[in-house]
């Protein structure tokens, strides 16, 4: 079981290049990416989005990646580096301001537009080694998330089939209370109790008051659920499936208000299921 949240990073290292991707997943209704590139890798944000698309089927996942020159003098146009710290010169100049020949250049450089650095097969190589790791690592980390919902679920799962077998209990005792008030009015109009009214008004009742059939449903919901954490990409089939069992606890409190309390409860377990569920692949 995969979770859509999680994190990961991976790096790539060359002789001229060291590149660092950061991951993170979010929970969406299908697959959305969104990217932060250096602008001098644009031309392979189709690569970056296909890779993604080829490991992940649904979340929200931002990718940052970083890209330090082991040797950024042999990248650029030293042409226009020099023409770029002349027109600073002549800017500090311009605005009677002093800075050091060091800082000037530091300064230059740091703005310089490495832009017009073409990604050669060296930089791709270390890219897609840094990318690769770092799909591997969300994987992972979602993979590890996904086992800390299937316990969560499953403790969630156990603990609605025990409020059903208290509700299961109480139901019986709640139709026998019923009956017996029937039965006491019943004597207090000197009526027997074979009497055709009281029977029928016993059987109006209790077929009113019946919630049978919304416990052998949810139950049935219940071990559908079981076998849907066995499987994989159950994140939609849990959420629509935590729906109807809201559905059937909603009917079962109107038929039967006296279970109220026990109601509520399972209403809460089945709440956490459908948002646990949201988190789901």
């Amino acid at each position: 079981m995969e979770s859509m949240t999680g994190y990961g990073m991976g790096k790539g290292e060359s002789p001229n290049y060291k590149v660092e991707v950061f991951l993170r997943s979010l929970n969406s209704k299908g697959l959305e990416v969104s990217l932060r590139l250096p602008n001098f890798l644009s031309t392979l944000e189709p690569r970056v989005r296909e890779l993604l698309r080829e490991n992940f089927k649904r979340g929200s996942i931002f990718l940052s990646v970083k890209v330090d020159f082991k040797n950024p003098l042999s990248l650029l146009d030293l042409k226009k580096l020099r023409e770029a710290i002349s027109s600073f010169k002549e800017l500090l100049k311009e605005l009677n301001l002093s800075l050091s020949e060091d800082k000037i250049f530091e300064e230059t450089f740091r703005f310089f537009n490495l832009s017009q650095v073409e990604p050669d097969q060296e930089l791709i190589s270390c890219l897609e080694t840094a990318l690769k790791e770092g799909i591997r690592d969300l994987k992972r980390s979602r993979l590890k998330e996904g086992e800390n919902l299937l316990r969560d679920l499953e403790m969630r799962l156990k603990r609605i089939e025990g409020l059903l077998g208290e509700l299961d209990r109480k139901k019986e005792k709640i139709y026998e209370a019923v009956k017996e008030k029937v039965l006491e009015l019943a004597r207090e109009l000197s009526l027997h109790e074979e009497n055709p009214l009281i029977l029928n008004e016993i059987t109006f009742l209790l077929k009113k008051m019946d919630v049978g059939e919304e416990i052998t449903r949810l139950r049935s919901h219940l071990l559908k659920a079981r076998e849907l954490l066995k499987g994989e990409e159950v994140g939609r089939k849990l959420e629509f499936l935590a729906q109807e069992m809201h559905r059937e606890v909603n009917t079962l409190s109107v038929k039967l208000p006296q279970v109220w309390d026990l109601a509520l409860e399972i209403k809460g377990e089945v709440e956490k299921i459908k948002q646990q569920s949201a988190n789901l692949v």
